[in-house]
């Protein structure tokens, strides 16, 4: 026989996630590419993450951040002469960041995270695989 105590711990348990019940937002990157902007007027052009992020649940989510680190083998790197890594390169491993505001609930919506190359011959270099760091808030 159980414990009343534990019987009523179990049950406050049970109405705790019922009543929040959402535990950490989860949204779904549903597809993403790397591509560079060469159209851009900067000696660097930029590159960018594009692709499409899903809200996979019933409640609404909002201040959606995905980060991508594309040169994230450059962070920690020493520094060498004339190598022109850019510190921020060391310091972060460079990341491409989109925002956005609200996704509704079973929503897909198209992001476009955009940074920088770390080096001037970042055409030579193979970039990481690219993985989504994604943060995100419920609506209340």
């Amino acid at each position: 026989m159980k414990s009343p105590l534990l019987v009523l711990a179990g049950l406050a348990a049970t109405l705790l996630i019922s009543a929040c019940g959402k535990g950490d937002p989860q949204p779904r990157i549903v597809k993403a590419e790397l591509v560079t902007d060469a159209s851009s007027d900067s000696y660097f052009p930029p590159y960018q993450v594009k692709g499409s992020i899903q809200n996979p649940t019933k409640h609404a989510m909002k201040d959606v951040v995905i980060c991508y680190r594309v040169w994230g083998k450059l962070k920690g790197a020493k520094a060498t002469p004339n190598d022109g890594i850019a510190a921020s390169s060391r310091k972060t491993g460079d990341a491409a960041y989109a925002h956005i505001k609200t996704l509704a609930p079973g929503e897909t919506v198209a992001f476009t995270a955009v940074g920088h190359p770390p080096v001037p011959n970042y055409e030579k270099m193979k970039p990481d695989p690219i993985k989504a760091e994604v943060t995100a808030k419920w609506v209340d």
